[in-house]
């Protein structure tokens, strides 16, 4: 949602924003790795019935951030 002011600095515009800090590690057994895919999939999909080529899947990086600190912000304006 776009907020429009009379001037060009009296505009915004709504957004969430997440930080994460942590240490990012590699993830190399492959029952994590699918675990870590499937949150993945599960983000965009929902469906929980996930299958992934091998081939493909043994040259696929999966990171882990396990979080030491996370912040985060909302600015939200009202649709007009």
């Amino acid at each position: 949602m776009v907020k429009k002011g009379p001037k060009s600095c009296d505009w915004g515009m709504s957004f969430s924003s997440v930080v994460g800090y942590g240490i990012i590690c590699v993830v190399n057994e492959n029952e994590e790795k699918i675990k870590g895919m499937n949150s993945i999939m599960d983000h965009y999909d929902g469906d929980g019935d996930y299958t992934y080529d091998e081939k493909v899947f043994e040259h696929t990086t999966i990171l882990r951030l396990d979080i030491q600190e996370i912040t985060g912000k909302r600015k939200l304006y009202a649709q007009s």
